[in-house]
């Protein structure tokens, strides 16, 4: 399978200009026989929003705004799945809460769509972080959503994609908020596939529930070892609060590799388990105004948010960790990989004890 993820810097609110500024590294990419196209979260409109006020512009209905229809024409045009995460407002009404003002039930979702347009997952992020806290909710399902997806099996050098018809197959979904999906399991005769069983997870679902649940009981990557999946997709805005911690603004090359091994370690139960999966890490770069303090969290204000970047796609199992490759922390560009390639970096578990 051939994946490719999109790493940029989105200028908050700003969303047709990130719109070409994503379509433009896709266009200077070769993007040929894509399988599966993921882009960061809340990609389109940024992400470091400190209200509901200030996200309200930019909020589109559950699976049909300005997000989606690009990721229908793009998943059309490519004859790929794609995925992207964007900011939901719901029909659903709900109480307001001492962070949250609004009646509104707004989430910070992702969605993943089939080369026909058909909504193949919908996911609302489970654990937040301070900064969602101020304008979205809690994704409801008490489970994490995993679903099984077709891809065509294809030689790596082929170059016809005129045949690619993906489907969610019945039954396959754990969890779904967003009540039925598609059900149709359809390929072009003469056509073989793989199906792959896929978690879906939004940044801070990677962290225990707002970093005070357990730390070992890796809520996320238990519960994909738990559904046998054997594809990860995480879509991620993920910071630092130390920009010193970033490689120099001239380091075009460097990943942050404290975030990526602590992503590893995240996923530790995924590591360990008695299969191969393959993990998908599509996050942003570049930076953000700065956020105001945050007591419930016992956050102090901030100037400037600083995102990492390091999107990468890796092969974990069976005690083996594979870097099959990895975009640098600065970086704007379109990472694409084959799940055979060869691994940039790999390395075992030499003991499996519970510490990060």
């Amino acid at each position: 399978m051939r994946i490719a993820v999109t790493q940029f810097s989105p200028k908050l609110g700003e969303i047709e200009a990130n719109i070409a500024q994503t379509d433009t590294l896709l266009a200077n990419a070769d993007i040929k026989n894509v399988d599966l196209l993921v882009l960061p979260e809340l990609a389109f409109s940024g992400y470091a929003f400190s209200s509901f006020e200030l996200i309200k512009p930019h909020l589109e209905p559950t699976a049909a705004g300005r997000s989606t229809t690009w990721a229908r024409e793009t998943a059309s045009r490519l004859r790929c799945n794609v995925t992207v995460g964007y900011p939901e407002i719901s029909t659903d009404l709900c109480q307001p809460t001492q962070v949250n003002s609004s009646t509104y039930a707004a989430y910070n979702a992702q969605v993943t769509v089939s080369p026909e347009g058909k909504v193949l997952s919908h996911y609302r992020k489970k654990h937040l972080y301070y900064v969602d806290e101020a304008w979205a909710r809690e994704g409801s399902s008490s489970e994490w959503l995993s679903a099984d997806l077709i891809f065509p099996r294809r030689k790596k050098t082929g170059n016809d994609n005129s045949n690619y018809e993906a489907r969610i197959p019945e039954s396959s979904h754990r969890s779904m908020e967003q009540g039925p999906l598609p059900r149709e399991n359809k390929l072009s005769i003469g056509q073989s596939a793989e199906t792959l069983r896929a978690s879906f997870g939004i940044c801070m679902d990677l962290n225990p529930y707002r970093f005070v649940a357990p730390r070992l009981a890796y809520e996320f990557a238990t519960a994909a070892v738990a559904n046998l999946s054997s594809l990860i997709i995480l879509t991620m805005a993920w910071t630092t609060w130390s920009p010193s911690d970033l490689p120099p603004a001239t380091d075009a090359v460097s990943p942050h590799l404290e975030t990526l091994n602590y992503w590893v370690n995240r996923l530790l139960p995924v590591v360990r388990a008695d299969k191969t999966s393959i993990i998908v890490v599509a996050n942003r770069t570049g930076e953000d105004p700065g956020l105001p303090p945050n007591l419930n969290w016992n956050m102090p204000a901030c100037d400037r948010v600083c995102y990492v970047g390091t999107s990468s796609i890796m092969r974990l199992g069976h005690g083996k960790i594979e870097i099959i490759g990895v975009l640098a922390a600065r970086e704007s560009g379109v990472l694409i990989c084959d799940t055979t390639d060869e691994a940039l970096y790999s390395g075992s578990i030499l003991q499996t004890s519970d510490d990060d």
